[in-house]
């Protein structure tokens, strides 16, 4: 009987991907290879042999990747590793879009596209001195606490958090400090 034989032509010269053998009537499928390899036919040899399907190497880090594996080597640019080479698309951002208003488009770290966030005004106070939306501080003499909300200082007195003085003792107030001293009274 004649043999026949469907060849797939690699870029690799001399060698073919065999995607089928029938001799004498009996067939040789691509499954007779263990995972992670593939039969090949090399000119001058009789019977096809099975190959190992070969890693792909990321040219700037020199990271391997198995063949079927995935890899992200930009954040725009997704890579499947196919025996030995790496087939890559590139993710495009629509410039057309824009964000509701409130917010403004950010890069994010690791993210191909920019991405909405709200916009935060930051609180400046007298002096030079600037808090950031959600930053807290105290006043001076500590009896005022201030958030910075959106560009807005919104403050609440800090008296309601001090506690009373128990009956018979005496309320002092030293600077820089909200809340009272309870001190016993001095008999003389």
């Amino acid at each position: 009987m004649a043999v026949s034989q469907v060849f797939v032509f690699l870029a690799v010269v001399g060698i073919y991907l065999m995607s089928g053998l029938r001799c004498h009537g009996a067939s040789i499928g691509s499954d007779d290879c263990p995972p992670g390899t593939k039969k090949v036919q090399v000119r001058g040899e009789l019977s096809p042999r099975c190959e190992d399907l070969k890693s792909c190497t990321h040219w700037n880090d020199k990271t391997v990747f198995a063949h079927g594996e995935t890899h992200k080597p930009e954040p725009c640019t997704n890579c499947t590793c196919n025996d030995g080479t790496a087939f890559c698309t590139t993710e495009y951002c629509d410039t057309a879009s824009t964000c509701p208003r409130g917010m403004t488009a950010v890069k994010v770290s690791g993210q191909c596209c920019p991405q909405c966030r709200e916009i935060h005004r930051s609180c400046s106070l007298g002096g030079g001195h600037s808090y950031a939306h959600g930053e807290q501080w105290i006043s001076p003499d500590s009896c005022v606490v201030c958030t910075c909300l959106d560009g807005r200082n919104s403050c609440e007195l800090g008296y309601s958090k001090c506690e009373s003085c128990p009956a018979g003792t005496l309320e002092v107030r030293h600077p820089g400090q909200c809340c009272p001293q309870c001190v016993a009274p001095v008999r003389t």
